[in-house]
């Protein structure tokens, strides 16, 4: 296969006040003609930074060392003017979040017409606007009025589709598609990603795919990488990844993800955190979480050597313990058929009758929206139940309800025993009672604690502002951070100083400090990499059975549910469609849109690129 771009022992370094700080370090891959290759790694491996480096948008004080050939041609010794000439031509930059590719200000149409000019040179306004509706149309937007709108107007999916016609509008021969379906929903993402499959096959584009997301990445890509802290670790054609990874973190990530068809036994975590890469500059870049990690490990710094002809790994000792790691993968397959226990009769610890939301109606004929309509729920004692649906079915507001940050406009909510449906007609002693049996955890840990608390100040205040007497306060402290797996030490540290999936344990922690019956928990680990993801839902589930808790889980993943709910309600447009056990409901849909949620996970029938797209 010819090589269209090829990136040879790049690094790339941040000068600062404090010294350089290495980013990525002596990156080898490449993208043949036509071809799909994935980036896949968490946060922090290099793999966007890469991306930005082909590009030449580098942040001030970041710079990029080696070599980076697109058709030959060095990117990085061409300079500034070269890379303009190729940029948006020949290859193109699709982001995950569109706001940042479009212009708040200018019609969708429009921008896409901007970049049909490098491609149709000399054409009138009139027609790049009817090739902009047509390009439109060739990512599923079909209503022609979209090229007159501007993307406030539209939803995350229909904006993705615009930033893809922008970004396919002149005609690259290369496409870099940065996390692009990340912050969409579940259906919508497997749309995208059909379509960007389609799209590709049909212009015969090369395509380079940056995610975190494994099964979205077997889905699509014909060969992956798999970063680490700056670093390539493995490199394989996706079907052998998938079947047989040949590093211990590759094989850390399989098993971290979720299963969506069957109720895992035990969920498993990598322990740990990802180092910096200049702390692993001179060893294996995972030894410090490997489970057959030796001296020689960590005596210099592994190359990425070839086991075959189609795969590269950088663990020294893989021949060594290739049918260790084989067997660890078959063992934990074979220990997860476990289903939930029944439920039986429930004993309510919280009944949602009739509920019903509408904002927006003031009485002055302004038409109200509908985020909740006619919601029944019961959630027993020390039970996990699920809410499943896509963003705007209603799920958010039900959670926000259930803890008195909304009201009902009608219906009734019993927590308790508590009639909570009305706040402002409660004393003062019944809302302070709400306020202790249930707690929400919301998806965004770091928007959810003051960056300038410490920990321990996080997690004091909360205690004082409900009663705890202060000699106790500092105990209890320890306490929560020991419930929640984290070090007395992380009392003095601030929220930056923390990884995502620490913040998360202190949020959930702070829930905790008032000794909750139920959790809301809001999407509580949608922004974590796969292998926090699992470390936090084992959490969940420990802390269930040591305190007894009641969870209500929104979420829109449905291998999430199958782990830690054991019934599910399915919300669409407000409305609950479909209610059962988890297994039932996943495994036998009766509800057309429960069957489309199931079949738009990433690996199913909604990934084939022959799939029927439609507009959002």
């Amino acid at each position: 296969m010819t090589a269209l771009l090829e990136i040879d022992n790049l690094s790339i370094v941040h000068d600062g006040p404090a010294g350089t700080k290495t980013i990525l370090s002596a990156v080898d891959l490449s993208v043949g003609e036509a071809e799909t290759v994935g980036i896949v790694g968490e946060s922090g491996s290099g793999k966007s930074m890469t991306a930005k480096a082909v590009m030449n948008l580098l942040p001030p004080h970041v710079t990029a060392r080696g070599s980076i050939r697109y058709r030959g041609d060095d990117l990085l010794a061409a300079g500034e003017r070269r890379v303009e000439q190729l940029r948006g031509r020949s290859i193109s930059l699709l982001m995950q979040d569109p706001f940042t590719m479009l212009d708040p200000l200018v019609p969708c149409g429009a921008q896409v017409a901007e970049g049909l000019r490098l491609s149709m040179r000399g054409a009138s306004r009139q027609a790049l606007a009817d090739e902009a509706v047509h390009r439109l149309e060739e990512v599923g937007i079909r209503d022609p009025d979209v090229a007159r709108r501007y993307p406030f107007q539209l939803s995350g999916g229909m904006r993705q589709r615009v930033a893809m016609a922008a970004a396919l509008a002149s005609n690259p021969e290369l496409l870099i598609a940065d996390e692009p379906s990340t912050a969409l929903d579940v259906t919508t993402q497997a749309e995208v990603l059909a379509l960007l499959k389609s799209l590709q096959a049909a212009r015969g584009m090369a395509l380079l795919l940056i995610t975190h997301d494994l099964r979205v990445a077997f889905s699509v890509c014909s060969r992956i990488n798999v970063f680490y802290a700056g670093r390539v670790l493995e490199r394989a054609p996706a079907v052998m990844l998938s079947d047989d990874p040949m590093h211990p973190y590759s094989l850390g990530l399989l098993m971290s993800e979720p299963a969506v068809d069957r109720r895992l036994a035990e969920l498993t975590a990598i322990p740990g955190t990802v180092p910096t890469p200049d702390s692993i500059a001179s060893s294996c870049a995972f030894a410090s979480r490997c489970n057959w990690r030796q001296e020689a490990c960590v005596a210099a710094r592994p190359p990425l050597r070839a086991v075959d002809a189609d795969r590269s790994t950088a663990c020294i000792r893989v021949e060594a313990i290739h049918d260790e790691m084989r067997a660890r993968r078959a063992t934990t397959d074979r220990a997860i058929a476990v289903q939930p226990a029944q439920t039986g009769a429930i004993r309510p610890l919280l009944t949602v009758k009739s509920g019903r939301k509408e904002f927006g109606s003031r009485g002055d004929g302004t038409a109200a929206v509908v985020a909740l309509n006619n919601i029944d729920i019961v959630i027993g004692a020390n039970e996990s139940v699920g809410i499943v649906g896509e963003s705007g079915s209603g799920k958010t507001t039900l959670g926000r309800c259930v803890v008195g940050l909304e009201t009902l406009t009608s219906g009734r909510i019993t927590l308790d025993g508590m009639d909570t449906s009305r706040l402002d007609s409660i004393d003062q002693a019944t809302r302070k009672k709400l306020r202790r049996t249930a707690q929400i955890v919301f998806q965004d840990p770091y928007s959810s604690l003051n960056p300038r608390h410490t920990i321990g100040g996080v997690l004091s205040e909360t205690l004082v502002v409900n009663d705890a007497p202060r000699e106790t306060v500092r105990r209890r402290v320890n306490e929560l951070l020991d419930m929640v797996g984290l070090p007395h030490t992380y009392a003095k540290r601030f929220p930056r100083q923390l990884s995502g999936g620490e913040r998360q344990r202190v949020a959930i922690a702070r829930a905790l400090a008032v000794d909750p019956k139920l959790l809301v928990c809001d999407e509580p680990v949608s922004a974590l990499d796969v292998s926090v993801q699992a470390q936090i839902l084992s959490l969940f589930r420990d802390l269930r059975e040591r305190l007894g808790l009641s969870y209500l889980f929104i979420t829109h993943d449905l291998a999430v549910v199958r782990q830690v709910v054991d019934r599910v309600y399915v919300m669409y447009r407000s409305e609950i469609v479909e209610a059962g056990p988890v297994g039932q409901v996943l495994d036998a849909p009766q509800h057309d849109y429960t069957r489309r949620l199931i079949r738009s996970i990433p690996g199913t029938d909604a990934m084939r690129p022959d799939h029927e797209h439609h507009s959002n």
